[in-house]
C-alpha cells in the first residue's frame, strides 16, 4: 500500500493524487484505506516516512562519525535513489509545491541533514559559511543529486546503475568543489 502510494504522489504530486487513486491502485475499496489511515495527509506522512528512513540512516552512517567529511554519503545517496527511482520524484514533488508548508516529516529530515552538516563543518579547521550562505548549499547539492534520477532517461545511450552513479558520482564531486572550494571536503545528500 505504502509502494503503491509513493508511486501515485511522485507521479501526481500531493495535490494530484486521491485516495480514490490510491485505492484502485492498491485493489481494494477507498474506506478500506481508512482503516489503516485516518485520512490522506496521514497516508502521505507514512508514505514520506518510509521513503526518508534509509536516507537518515546513510546521513547519520556517513556523517555521524563527522571524522570521513561525508565522503561515502554520496555513493550511498546515489545507490538509494536508483534503488528507488520514486523517490526523487517524490521528495523534488514535495520541495516544489508551494500550497501547502513542507510536510514535517520532511522538514524533520532535512533537519538531521542540516544538522549532521552543521557538526562537520564545526569540526574542520576551515571557516565555515554563515547558515543561511551553508544551508543554500547543500540544498542545491540535495537538489543535483534528486535530479540526477529525473534527467537519467534524457542522457545518450545505455548505461548500467553501477556506471551512472560512478558518473553522477564524478559530476557531483564537481559541483560540490564549484561549491564549497576544491580543497574542503564537506557533507552531502
Amino acid at each position: 500500500m505504502i509502494e503503491e502510494a509513493a508511486e501515485l504522489f511522485a507521479r501526481r504530486g500531493y495535490a494530484g493524487t486521491s485516495m480514490q487513486d490510491i485505492a484502485d491502485a492498491v485493489g481494494i475499496r477507498k474506506p478500506s484505506l481508512y482503516k489503516f489511515f485516518s485520512s490522506k495527509d496521514d497516508l502521505y506522512g507514512a508514505v514520506l516516512e518510509s521513503t526518508l528512513a534509509p536516507l537518515a540512516a546513510a546521513i547519520d552512517d556517513a556523517l555521524g562519525g563527522a571524522t570521513t567529511g561525508g565522503a561515502g554519503l554520496t555513493v550511498t545517496s546515489l545507490q538509494l535513489l536508483h534503488e528507488n527511482p520514486q523517490v526523487s520524484r517524490l521528495l523534488m514533488q514535495e520541495l516544489v509545491q508551494s500550497d501547502r508548508p513542507l510536510h514535517p516529516h520532511l522538514d524533520s529530515w532535512l533537519n538531521l541533514l542540516f544538522d549532521k552538516a552543521d557538526e562537520v563543518f564545526a569540526l574542520q579547521l576551515q571557516p565555515s559559511p554563515d547558515p543561511a550562505e551553508r544551508r543554500l548549499k547543500l540544498l542545491t547539492q540535495l537538489t543535483v543529486v534528486l535530479g540526477f534520477a529525473l534527467v537519467e532517461p534524457l542522457l545518450p545511450g545505455e548505461h548500467t546503475k553501477d556506471e551512472l552513479i560512478k558518473l553522477e558520482s564524478s559530476v557531483l564531486t564537481k559541483v560540490v568543489a564549484a561549491l564549497y572550494g576544491a580543497t574542503q571536503s564537506t557533507p552531502g545528500p
